[in-house]
């Protein structure tokens, strides 16, 4: 069963430069309905914390397959790379054909690479969690956005472990 991070103090975030390689901190996948919202929160780690979000609705190169733009977003074999994958879960996520597939090719990939700590599950409101997610420890985002943004922003900064 998830369980949701409980942590409410704020510590000041050590800013980073990206990896090697890398272009983007964070893969966000979300279900359109939740698009202004990404926005925002996009919006704000980019301002305030200094964090490159990969946005499917800006960064996905046009006349690609949605399935090569995911693969590009999330793998580490090409050049437009994120360090993380965020994903936004809500009831509609949960229905969503592209997002189903966006947590599965995550999910391969992590048990591929031999990597942990990479995958961020975000529970935006009250909904199951994905299987392949249960066992992830999730942000609750439902509540006060300056009390769970700084813990969002450390948990994209946190290194990846590699196993």
């Amino acid at each position: 069963m998830a369980a949701e991070i409980q942590e409410k103090e704020q510590r000041p975030i050590e800013r980073r430069v990206l990896p090697d390689g890398k272009k983007f901190h964070v893969f966000i996948s979300y279900s359109k309905s939740d698009r202004s919202w990404v926005g925002t929160v996009i919006e704000h780690l980019q301002s305030d914390y200094n964090l490159k979000c990969f946005d499917h609705s800006t960064d996905f190169i046009p006349r690609q397959t949605i399935t090569k733009n995911i693969e590009h977003a999330i793998t580490t074999k090409c050049m437009t790379k994120s360090v993380k994958t965020m994903f936004i879960l809500t009831k509609e996520y949960s229905e969503s054909y592209w997002c189903q597939y966006e947590i599965e090719f995550a999910i391969l990939k992590l048990f591929t690479e031999m990597k942990e700590n990479v995958i961020i599950p975000v529970l935006k409101e009250e909904c199951e969690i994905p299987g392949y997610l249960r066992s992830f420890t999730y942000i609750n985002v439902t509540g006060d956005m300056n009390v769970w943004l700084p813990k969002l922003a450390l948990a994209i900064e946190a290194e990846g472990v590699v196993s």
